[in-house]
């Protein structure tokens, strides 16, 4: 019997050891040793349960939140406590996002039960489903974005283009107009510049020659000249009347 005692001492550290001390027999040294441990196991099952039951996907990606989900469950399993794997499949819905609930409700309203490949399966593409959804909804807002850039482009005086256009006051909405181009400005891909009049016209400019021109003229169509025509006509009868 003191043999036996004396083999346990000697295979437990000191801390264990000061466990013992007052045990007499190897019999007692064995049941406060077993006391110990399943205390120690109980409190690691109910810790490793509590990991699992709060865990989240959060940020991660679905492999890396199942490896993460997985790893615990392994842990119950070592201390005497698996999980089945609907058991586990409800720890994994319980902490996905809000992206996930069409999912979610498809898998809870199944009638038969999913094995955990399956489960992580089903996840994996619902997961590819929304990263093409974002990326497409990416895309749209560029396209919209760029294809309504628009440069403001303010009025200028017209020059040598009949009697009435030597700097006498503001010019008319019909005006001739440019737009210096400034370095700060390469950077953008303008598409369209529109003309403020009631007439609104669209140039088309490509990357090409925005980076190349060093100013922007826009040009007036046929119907905005005749408009400025019968403008200039109007000005000289009123000219003539006084």
């Amino acid at each position: 019997m003191g043999s036996s005692r004396s083999a346990i001492n000697s295979s437990l550290t000191n801390t264990m050891l000061a466990q013992v001390l007052d045990c007499n027999t190897s019999h007692e040294i064995w049941n406060t040793l077993s006391s110990l441990f399943s205390a120690c196991s109980f409190a690691h099952f109910m810790q490793t349960q509590f990991q699992l039951a709060t865990l989240k996907k959060g940020s991660e990606t679905i492999s890396e939140y199942f490896h993460k989900a997985t790893a615990l469950s392994s842990t119950l399993s070592a201390a005497c406590h698996p999980l089945s794997p609907s058991e586990f499949n409800v720890y994994l819905l319980a902490g996905l996002g809000s992206d996930y609930e069409s999912i979610v409700t498809s898998i809870t309203t199944r009638l038969e039960l999913l094995s955990s490949a399956q489960f992580f399966s089903y996840l994996l593409n619902h997961e590819s489903w929304l990263a093409h959804q974002t990326h497409s909804l990416l895309f749209a807002s560029l396209v919209f974005a760029n294809s309504t850039v628009t440069q403001p482009i303010p009025p200028s005086y017209n020059k040598g283009r009949g009697r009435g256009s030597r700097g006498r006051g503001p010019p008319t909405p019909h005006s001739n107009f440019f737009a210096p181009l400034h370095a700060q400005h390469t950077k953008f891909v303008i598409n369209r510049v529109i003309l403020p009049s009631p007439a609104t016209t669209a140039l088309t400019i490509s990357p090409a020659q925005f980076d190349s021109m060093g100013t922007i003229e826009a040009l007036e169509s046929s119907e905005l000249q005749e408009d400025h025509a019968n403008a200039n006509s109007t000005r000289r009868d009123a000219s003539g009347q006084k």
